[in-house]
C-alpha cells in the first residue's frame, strides 16, 4: 500500500496520517480483520479517497515500503496501535532514519527508534493511560 501510494504520487503525510485513522487499520492493529475478509485494495481505496490533497512531500516508494513494514511489524509485535506509534515516532523521522536503518532487522530497527523517542515497548497501554490520569487528575 505504501509503495502503491508514492507510486501514484500521493502525498506521503497525509497518506500515513489517513491510514493510521483508518478504521480498518484500526482492525488490523487489534487483529479483528481475521474474522472478516477485507483486501489490501479496499483498505488502499478507501485510504486513497481520504487524501484529498496532491501537494506535499512524496517519499520514495523503497522509504514508503520499508515505513508501512515497519508499522505493522512495530503494531503486531508490540501489540501498539499505528496511530500511536505514528504520533509518538512522526513519519519525517523515520524517513530520515531510513538510510540507517533499513538494512537492519526490523526489530532491530524498531528498538533502536523507541530508544531514540523514549518509547517502553515494554509498557502496557493500560498502566500507561493509568499513569496519565493519575497524572493529570491528581487528588485536591
Amino acid at each position: 500500500m505504501f509503495k502503491k501510494a508514492s507510486d501514484e504520487g500521493l502525498p506521503s503525510h497525509y497518506f500515513v496520517k489517513a491510514y493510521a485513522a483508518s478504521s480498518n487499520v484500526l482492525k488490523i492493529d487489534e487483529l479483528k480483520i481475521v474474522d472478516s475478509f477485507l483486501s489490501e485494495e479496499e483498505v488502499y481505496t478507501q485510504v486513497k479517497a481520504k487524501v484529498k490533497t496532491r501537494r506535499g512531500t512524496v517519499y520514495d516508494e523503497a522509504i514508503m515500503s520499508w515505513i508501512g513494514y515497519l508499522l505493522r511489524e512495530w503494531s503486531y509485535r508490540y501489540d501498539a496501535l499505528t496511530s500511536s506509534i505514528v504520533k509518538k515516532v512522526g513519519l519525517t523521522y523515520l524517513s530520515n532514519v531510513y538510510s540507517s536503518y533499513h538494512s537492519l532487522d526490523i526489530l532491530k530497527a524498531i528498538e533502536k527508534i523507541a530508544e531514540e523517542k523514549c518509547i517502553d515497548l515494554n509498557e502496557d497501554p493500560q498502566e500507561r493511560l493509568r499513569n496519565i490520569l493519575t497524572k493529570t487528575f491528581k487528588p485536591i
